[in-house]
Formats: structure tokens, C-alpha cells, sequence
């Protein structure tokens, strides 16, 4: 193989708003977490001395490792722009979780000294669980051909612009991982590896915030620029920021897990704060806003603490605010679920007996207890003010920040590109092109 490329365009979800409520409000799994368009592109050749005629196999389905059998859909392939007659057979599966997967098989003239591009289309499906959802590939697969690929390049685009608040650089998930190296421009990242030969080292993924949560954040953002007195949209907001800041994993911690080695959460976490303040001042009596806010503050402050920063003055801001949610709605079941998962988390802050909440470190001085503080520098946290905090006047960290120069590494590209939950890739029967 001379050179592939791949392109994996990360669809719009145009049902976002409805299915982002369903899910949020009702607990509903939509139907499908997330689609990507993918393009693959090979280019052949044969170095040796006679043509060959090999039958070239795809795979389309694999275990999605919970026992369910996922397949690509609209698989499309042509030969030199030509459309090819596909076969389904049912072959080994790469990833080894079952005896067989499907596949589709197809027979390719290979001329020597001729380039042959083999091009796949079809659409994948995520994996994950809302509000993350993760798109992998893997590129081991490629070993299986005779020395290395000349130039491959991989592509990853948006349907807005890329940061690191809606995806995560960091990702790893099982076996694959999200390979340091991408270039972040705009809308996309690209890779570009050249002489490359994959092994298992090489399988990647790439975590990012579903598009239906993401557009919704994009709209909210709409709404409190329009009209900056809009407090529900502020809560709204703050929610959303809220869902990202957390891990989609059972709640064990921030959403890569350590805080320090994901400046997103960081931010998020900040955009959130801002989001939140906004709410409670323009609705002081709104118990939901207060509570919502509480559970921001208190998870931050529990989580943080076990890498060493000093959270006392956040956990202080979450009690406080429980505290008046309390006050204002204590029958509320929202109110109360939020309060009793502060009380896990600071038992010796909030104590309750029979429906009668006492907050003792909001009247004496907290001691908790901090691991040592490292280098991090939290923003301080705003404190209840009668002015609103509007875009116009503390401006909101921009939804499409400028490439960091951290994140400026290799374009890249591998061979045979694979996803790893449908393990797409090109597999000859032969190996004798090189």
C-alpha cells in the first residue's frame, strides 16, 4: 500500500434538542449515541511481475464486547471509481471476541506497476455512554501487510469547531487509545504518519462530547447572549457544563479522571461556575438553580481534594448553597437527592436527622483533609453579588479557542485505519503488494 487516507466526519445531530431533553429529563437512551461518516482511501500496487487478481475482505461487524453485534451501515466500495459486487461471508473476528463476525468480499485486479484505489464508505455508530461518546479505530491490522505504508493520513471533522472542552485528548479505553500527535485546526485534527507499520500500540480512540449535548450548549450560549436576563437558560447552561465536567463512568471522578492532566474539565468547570452565578442572581429563589449549582461545586471540591488541592473555600460555596436550596423547596426530591450526595461526600459538613438538615462547618471552622497542594491554581470561586455576570462584561471563554501550541503535533495517517467497535479495515488474502 502507497498511501491511505481517512476521513471520519462527526455527523450534526439535527434531533438535538429533542433527544438531548429526552435523555436528560426522562432518563431515555436515544436511538443512536452519535454517527460519523467515514471515507478510506487506499491506494495499491503491485511490485511484482505478474497481475494478480486477489479477493479483498472488509469486515463490517464485530462483538461490541456486551454480546451485540454491530454492523456499518451503507457500506458502499468501488474499484477506480467503479462499483463492486460484494459478497457476505462470515470470516474471523479481528478483535478476536467471537468466533465469526460478518464480513463482505469482493475479487480486485491488481496490474503491475499500476495503482489500484480501493475506496470504503459508511457510516459508524458510537460507542459510549452520554454525555461522552468515542469513536475508535484500530490500526494493527495493518501489519498484516508486506513492509510499511508509504503516507497515511487521518482526519477527525467536526461539525463546529474543535477544543478541549468537546473532546478529550487524553482518552483511553481498553486496549486503544487517543494517539498524542494530532494537528487541531478549525473544525478538524488531522494525523499524518509516513513508512508506518501499526502494531497493537497504535489502536486509537477519540473521546468527545456528543453532538446532541454539544449543539445544545452552542444554543444556550445563543440565548444568554440574546437576552442575558434569561435565567433558566443560564441554568440550563450551567447543567450542561456541569454533565461534561463529570465522568460518564459511574460518577468515579472528573471526566478523564484526573483533573490535572485535562485542562478542559478545568474550564469547564469555570464556564460552569459563571453559568450557575448568573442563575442564582437573576433567580434568587429558584431551589433547583441553587441545588444544581451545589452539586457542581461539591463534586469539583470532593474529587479535587485527592489530587491535592485545596478545596476548603468550594466545599464552603456548596454547602452554602444547598443549604438555601434547602430553605427554599426542602420537599423538593431533586433538592434532596443533591443534598443527600453532599452528605456522602462531606459527612461531618451536613448532618440530617428525620428532615432537619444542620450544616456545622458553615458555623465553625471546616477541617478537611488535603493531600499536598500542588502547583494548581484554582480561579476563585465568585462569590453571590446583585450584578448579573454578562457575557458583555466578564466574557465567556471562547467555544472555539485558538490551536494550543501543546496540542501541535504530527498530522497523521496509519495504514489500513480500522475501527476498533466495527474494525473496518482491508485485508488481503495475499500479501505480496507492497
Amino acid at each position: 500500500m502507497t498511501s491511505e487516507m481517512i476521513l471520519i466526519e462527526i455527523l450534526e445531530d439535527t434531533s438535538m434538542e429533542s433527544r438531548y431533553v429526552a435523555t436528560a429529563t426522562a432518563g431515555q437512551e436515544p436511538e443512536t449515541l452519535g454517527l460519523a461518516k467515514v471515507t478510506a482511501s487506499f491506494n495499491m500496487r503491485n511490485l511484482g511481475k505478474l497481475p494478480e487478481t486477489m479477493a479483498v475482505r472488509f469486515p463490517v461487524g464485530t462483538d461490541d464486547g456486551r454480546g451485540n453485534n454491530v454492523e456499518l451501515r451503507d457500506v458502499k466500495i468501488a474499484v477506480d471509481g467503479m462499483p463492486v459486487n460484494m459478497r457476505r461471508i462470515m470470516a474471523e473476528d479481528p478483535l478476536e471476541r467471537v468466533p465469526q463476525v460478518p464480513w463482505v468480499e469482493f475479487d480486485v485486479l491488481f496490474p503491475v506497476q499500476t495503482d489500484v484505489v480501493i475506496k470504503v464508505q459508511y457510516i459508524l455508530e458510537a460507542a459510549g455512554e452520554l454525555p461522552y461518546i468515542r469513536f475508535d479505530y484500530v490500526f494493527s491490522t495493518g501489519a498484516a501487510w508486506k513492509g510499511t505504508i508509504g503516507n497515511a493520513e487521518l482526519t477527525v471533522r467536526f461539525p463546529y469547531k474543535v477544543n478541549i472542552l468537546n473532546y478529550i485528548p487524553g482518552s483511553e479505553y481498553g486496549n486503544v487509545r487517543y494517539i498524542p500527535g494530532g494537528i487541531r485546526c478549525e473544525n478538524q485534527i488531522n494525523w499524518v504518519f509516513t513508512n508506518f507499520e501499526p502494531d497493537a500500540d497504535d489502536n486509537f480512540s477519540i473521546t468527545l462530547a456528543a453532538p446532541s449535548v454539544w449543539q445544545q450548549i452552542l444554543l444556550e450560549q445563543s440565548r444568554v447572549k440574546a437576552n442575558p436576563d434569561d435565567s433558566e437558560a443560564w441554568g440550563r447552561l450551567g447543567k450542561l457544563y456541569k454533565s461534561l465536567v463529570m465522568s460518564s463512568h459511574g460518577g468515579r471522578g472528573f471526566r478523564d479522571y484526573v483533573l490535572e492532566e485535562d485542562p478542559g474539565v478545568q474550564e469547564l468547570f469555570d464556564l460552569g461556575v459563571n453559568a450557575y452565578e448568573n442563575a442564582i442572581t437573576l433567580a434568587p429563589d429558584d431551589a433547583l438553580w441553587h441545588a444544581g449549582y451545589a452539586e457542581l461545586l461539591g463534586f469539583y471540591a470532593y474529587h479535587a481534594k485527592y489530587e491535592g488541592i485545596d478545596t476548603a473555600q468550594i466545599t464552603t460555596r456548596a454547602l452554602e448553597q444547598i443549604k438555601l436550596a434547602l430553605d427554599l423547596d426542602s420537599e423538593n426530591e431533586t433538592v434532596r437527592d443533591i443534598e443527600y450526595t453532599l452528605e456522602f461526600y462531606f459527612p461531618q459538613g451536613i448532618v440530617s436527622e428525620n428532615g432537619v438538615y444542620d450544616f456545622p462547618w458553615l458555623t465553625r471552622t471546616p477541617v478537611i483533609e488535603t493531600m499536598t497542594v500542588t502547583s494548581t491554581d484554582l480561579t476563585a470561586i465568585p462569590t453571590m453579588t446583585s450584578e448579573i455576570i454578562h457575557l458583555t462584561d466578564t466574557p465567556m471563554p471562547s467555544t472555539t479557542p485558538e490551536v494550543e501550541q501543546q496540542d501541535n503535533l504530527p498530522l497523521c495517517g496509519t495504514l489500513l485505519l480500522v475501527p476498533f467497535i466495527l474494525l473496518i479495515g482491508l485485508k488481503l488474502q495475499k500479501t505480496k503488494l507492497h
